[in-house]
Parts: C-alpha cells; sequence; structure tokens
C-alpha cells in the first residue's frame, strides 16, 4: 500500500545526522590550516588555545542548527503540486508543479546506506535554480513519491495531448537493461582514465597545502629547498623517483576513484528516458530524459581503443548554474551500446548518412605556432634558471608538433537534414551529436588570422553548451549558418 502524502510530513530523523555531516565539512573546508597547525605547532602555535574552543562550539552550533532545520522542513502533495516548507529564521514555501518536473533521482552515500534511506532529487525546467532535494527518506517511502510524482505527470500530459509530441510522452515505462559493467570491465574501465588529471589535481593540491601551511608561519617552503639543496638526492635521481611516485600515485587514484565511482553501474532503458544506476559509497540512481537531452558525445582514448570502449555523454538541456550536473556520464560503453543510445533517443531522425569533413591546414599551423612559442618561452626559462633539467622543455617541442597535427587531422564534421555532428580528439577519439531541431542560435566569427585567409568559425549553441565547426572556407561557413538558421526557423519540434 502507498503512502499518503497529502499531509505535512518530515523527513526520516536521519536528516537530522546528515545536515549536521554536511555542514561540518563546510567549516572543515574553512578551517581546515588551523586545525593541522593545533596537531603539528609551528610558529603559529600561539592559536592552539583557541582552535579547540573554536571547533567545539562551531560543531554544537552545527547540531543544534540541524535539529531546528530538520523540525521545520515538512512537504506534502496538494493540487498537483509538490510542496515544501523549510526555514529556521526566514520560511520558505516552494510549489513544485508535476508537469514541470523532469527527473526524480536517488543518492545514497554511505550513511544512508546503513540506515536504509535515501537522497531525493528532483530537477525541474525553466528556472535557473531548478534543483530540489531531501536529505533522507526511506527507502519505501521514497520509491512511493517518486512513483506518483511521475504517474501523476504521466496522466497530466495524457489529459493534455494537444499534439503528437505530448503524446508520445507518455509512454508505458518497460524496463530493458542495456548496460551491466562487470568487475573486470570497471577495472578496465579504471585502468583507462586520464591518470594525469588526477596528477594535475595532485600538484594542485600540493601547491594549494604548501602555500597555505606559509601563510600561517610554517615554513615548508624553505624546509623543502634545504632538503634538496643538502644532497639528500642528486638531481637527476631525484627528478626521476618523484616522477614514478607521481606516476604511481596518479594511477592509484585514477583507479580507485572510478571503482568507487562506477561499481555495480546499471545502464536501463525506462519508457521515454535512460535512467542510470552507480557507486559503491555514494550510490546514485539518475535519470536522463530523451526530450531534455541535447548533445550526445562519445570520446576514448589509446587504451580504450584496445578495449573497444567509448566513454558516452548525455548533456542534458540546464541553467548556466547547475550544467555540470546535467551531464549523465556513461563509460565502458562498446559501439553496439553506442549506437543503441543514439538510435532509440534520434527516432527516426536520419543519423547514418553522414560524409565528414575536414577543416583548413591553417588550423594545424595557427595552433603550432601558439604551441611552439609557448614551448620556447619555457626552455629560455628552464635554461636560465635550472640548465640542468633542460632535456623536459625540449621534449615538449616534438610532443607540441605531434599535438597539433592530430588535433587537426581528427577535427571533422558533418551536416544532413536532421543532425549536426562534429568530430575530433588528439590521440583518442571524440565525436558528437545534435538534432537540428535542438539549435537555439549560430553565430558565424572570424579571427583576424583567419579573416586574412577567407576563414570563418561557426558556433552552434544548445541549451546544454555548444558545437563548434573552425577554420572553413567563409563561403561554406556562410552556407552553413544560413541553413542552420532556416532549421531554427521552420522546425516545430520542441527543443525540450
Amino acid at each position: 500500500m502507498r503512502e499518503n502524502f497529502t499531509e505535512p510530513r518530515r523527513q526520516s530523523i536521519i536528516a537530522i545526522l546528515l545536515i549536521i555531516q554536511k555542514s561540518l565539512k563546510v567549516i572543515v573546508r574553512q578551517i581546515w590550516p588551523f586545525i593541522l597547525i593545533f596537531f603539528v605547532g609551528g610558529s603559529a602555535s600561539s592559536y592552539k588555545g583557541m582552535i579547540l574552543p573554536v571547533i567545539i562550539a562551531l560543531s554544537l552550533f552545527s547540531t543544534f542548527w540541524a535539529v531546528l532545520s530538520y523540525f521545520k522542513y515538512y512537504f506534502y502533495i496538494q493540487d498537483d503540486e509538490l510542496i515544501i516548507e523549510k526555514g529556521v529564521l526566514s520560511k520558505t514555501k516552494l510549489n513544485i508543479p508535476f508537469d514541470r518536473i523532469q527527473t526524480v533521482n536517488f543518492q545514497q552515500n554511505i550513511i544512508h546506506q546503513l540506515f536504509n534511506v535515501k537522497k531525493l532529487e528532483i530537477d525541474t525546467a525553466g528556472s535557473a535554480g531548478n534543483e530540489f532535494s531531501m536529505e533522507a527518506l526511506p527507502v519505501d517511502v521514497a520509491d512511493d513519491l517518486r512513483d506518483v510524482i511521475l504517474e501523476r505527470k504521466s496522466q497530466l500530459v495524457q489529459a493534455d495531448a494537444i499534439t503528437p509530441e505530448k503524446i508520445e510522452n507518455a509512454v508505458v515505462e518497460t524496463e530493458s537493461l542495456i548496460l551491466d559493467l562487470s568487475f573486470i570491465d570497471l577495472l578496465k574501465v579504471g585502468v583507462s582514465q586520464n591518470h594525469f588529471r588526477s596528477g594535475g589535481i595532485i600538484l594542485a593540491g600540493m601547491v594549494y597545502f604548501i602555500s597555505q601551511l606559509s601563510d600561517l608561519g610554517l615554513d615548508v617552503e624553505g624546509e623543502i629547498g634545504h632538503y634538496i639543496d643538502n644532497g639528500a638526492f642528486p638531481g637527476l635521481t631525484i627528478l626521476v623517483s618523484l616522477i614514478v611516485v607521481f606516476l604511481i600515485v596518479s594511477f592509484l587514484i585514477s583507479l580507485t576513484r572510478t571503482v568507487f565511482t562506477y561499481y555495480n553501474l546499471n545502464l536501463w532503458r525506462v519508457g521515454n528516458k535512460y535512467k542510470l544506476e552507480k557507486g559503491l559509497f555514494n550510490r546514485r540512481e539518475t535519470s536522463a530524459v530523451d526530450q531534455k537531452i541535447q548533445i550526445v558525445e562519445w570520446s576514448n582514448n589509446p587504451l580504450k581503443k584496445i578495449f573497444n570502449y567509448f566513454d558516452v555523454r548525455l548533456k542534458q538541456a540546464s541553467s548556466v548554474q547547475v550544467r555540470s550536473k546535467q551531464s549523465i556520464v556513461i563509460p565502458g560503453c562498446h559501439p553496439e551500446h553506442v549506437e543503441y543510445l543514439k538510435s532509440n533517443w534520434l527516432g527516426a531522425l536520419d543519423h547514418q548518412n553522414l560524409d565528414p569533413q575536414g577543416v583548413s591546414i591553417h588550423f594545424f599551423i595557427r595552433k603550432l605556432m601558439y604551441r611552439l612559442l609557448f614551448a620556447i618561452i619555457l626552455c629560455v626559462a628552464v635554461f636560465k634558471f635550472y640548465p640542468s633539467f633542460i632535456i623536459i622543455p625540449i621534449l615538449l617541442i616534438p610532443y607540441q608538433i605531434i599535438y597539433s597535427w592530430y588535433s587537426y587531422k581528427k577535427k571533422s564534421f558533418a551536416l544532413n537534414a536532421d543532425v549536426l555532428y562534429v568530430g575530433g580528439g588528439i590521440f583518442g577519439d571524440r565525436h558528437a551529436l545534435m538534432p537540428l531541431y535542438k539549435i537555439q542560435s549560430v553565430s558565424m566569427n572570424q579571427s583576424p588570422y583567419e579573416s586574412r585567409r577567407q576563414l570563418s568559425t561557426v558556433r552552434v549553441m544548445t541549451a546544454s553548451g555548444s558545437m563548434i565547426i573552425p577554420y572553413i572556407e567563409t563561403d561554406l561557413a556562410t552556407k552553413i549558418h544560413d541553413y542552420l538558421m532556416y532549421s531554427i526557423e521552420s522546425s516545430r519540434k520542441d527543443w525540450m
């Protein structure tokens, strides 16, 4: 028997714990350097007497505020709207009409899983702050609330079915499993991730960490310099050792993060949307409705090519503030999965008859000029201050040439009566596909370099980002621009 949501009700009492956790996370993020000083001391150790009482006071205040917030938060359903009343010092009442609700998603971190509750996230259309959430609902209550909202929304669509598009939205939601990522596949996905990205995060974190400690009076930079200057390791040995450690740590972080993020990943086709379930300690269930998906991207790298995998990104319409959250990433997709995702999303639209074309050689020349200039400046700087390390920027020069050449060779585009395709990549391949009726604006631009060579760049904007066709002949760019503008004006389909 389903829950009754017509009367105001509170979340699970576990919400208090989750609100405290969220508040403490914000506090720790702001004052962690002082917490570190409390334990390691140093020249700023005079602060130690004040730090502990401040931490205790903030923790008590967070607990008190969480309890108040819990007892001041109510939700209920009335007149086909989800109503949320909340606020301690300032009262807020949110009315969320069912017909504006796009998806209802779930999230479970380790605390949710221990206490058998779910965080419910509601995504709506047409506003800048278009996400609402409830921190903790019992699993059966969360499932019932989602079912009530989506079933009533479907009934409203059927009752107001004026256009074929609206009728199409009211399909029976039958579930079919598309992708089930096994643990072996998960490890392959982890091995083939971009480990340099993790390395960059490590370096940025170390720089930030050292700068914060230096600001608080701890001479970390001086200690490191003294350690190196005293010859604890020869210069070349320490360089090689650091590179090896850096690569190993980056690899392990990428692999661990991938396993935690995509553990037990399942992708379902449910009616007119895709549903993705994933995560170990932070279990998430998210949905992408066909109408809301604006662009589908799929990409790989050399390792993913060996494993015959693509990472697919479903880019949904959203405001600028939440755009990063609106892209659903599906790793470990074989070519048949990619084709299935495209075909179900595009329906009868023709996405097969495409003839990709390349861009001007000046795209390569221009990129190479900038990259070589950067490499030369770096060589001069390293030779002046660290001459023993000059081999590193010198090796960067052939890399920049190869990088620029592959970037040019893989840049392509294609257009037919239904869709726009743009290809790219460097050492891997990147593809993007978009129906023409999703276009919101088109612009044609020329840099001074392009203008002197009768070249132009076409930028196509959607509600989830842009697709760019760079460095093509101006006559062709004009034809593409005019055709896409005509498609916008003549299309009778809703982009959302």
